[in-house]
């Protein structure tokens, strides 16, 4: 089994600074996610959501010196890998694709294109090139488009 780390890379993003429809006048709707190993791990999520949860913001709190986070969250949804899986269909809870690994970002990504004998056939998506988060799913499903158009098969 393995086990959540003490030391995490945490990536917090807040749409509404863009797009203002995502939270109320006054508000906003941040997202922190942090890399987990998938469900292969065995890591009790039932038993490690809230310890785990409470390690990030008690990190994001001490490193943006945001000590009283906590009393602007008005609403709150934790996604651990187990709900990755069974509520959102992604293999194994593995958001961030097959792994998380410098090997594997952006241009290290399997390409698009998989065999030779399928002319037609293109993957997009988290662990093809270029992968990983949403603008690079984004860049994948652009890649895949362009070599169609160009015919490049």
């Amino acid at each position: 089994m393995k086990v959540l780390s003490d030391d995490f890379s945490i990536h917090i993003t807040n749409p509404s600074v863009t797009d203002t429809t995502m939270a109320p006048i006054g508000h906003s709707a941040v997202r922190i996610m942090v890399p987990v190993p998938n469900n292969e791990s065995q890591i009790d999520w039932d038993q490690e959501r809230e310890p785990f949860r409470n390690k990030i913001l008690d990190t994001v709190k001490a490193k943006l010196h945001l000590e009283d986070l906590e009393d602007h969250i008005v609403e709150e949804r934790v996604i651990t890998p187990k709900e990755w899986e069974k509520d959102f269909h992604i293999h194994l809870g593995a958001i961030f694709g097959m792994m998380q690994s410098f090997r594997q970002i952006g241009m290290g990504n399997p390409v698009n294109k998989l065999h030779k004998q399928f002319k037609n056939l293109f993957v997009v998506g988290t662990s093809a090139h270029t992968g990983t988060s949403l603008p690079y799913i984004m860049e994948s499903a652009k890649y895949a488009v362009n070599k169609i158009i160009k015919k490049d098969l």
